[in-house]
């Protein structure tokens, strides 16, 4: 669950420095209360990856979901870390949600 370092995205995306990301580490900024977090851990274990939607915490403390793919290397002897990338999926769910739009044209 730590956090070793974080890119400049991944500080815009959770508005905060990569000092407080990693300070924080995994228990800050997934949403632990996700039923969904369980199973990811556990299949990361299993296969040494994991692809879906969690909810996370950005710094202000609002949630939002986001896809996670993560997969597990070995970072030297006898250590493993895990690298991640992470995409806000909030306006694609707003859109699917709204439906298709209906375009009319004019006459």
């Amino acid at each position: 669950g730590r956090i070793r370092a974080a890119n400049p995205a991944a500080c815009r995306l959770f508005g905060m420095p990569e000092a407080t990301l990693c300070e924080l580490g995994r228990a800050g900024l997934v949403d632990e209360s996700d039923s969904r977090l369980a199973s990811a851990l556990e299949e990361r274990a299993r296969t040494g990856r994991f692809t879906g939607v969690l909810r996370l915490r950005r710094g202000d403390g609002s949630a939002f979901e986001a896809e996670v793919s993560s997969a597990v290397f070995s970072g030297g002897p006898n250590e493993m870390q895990t690298s991640m990338m992470i995409r806000d999926v909030t306006l694609r769910r707003r859109m699917e949600a709204a439906g298709p739009s209906r375009c009319t044209a004019g006459t």
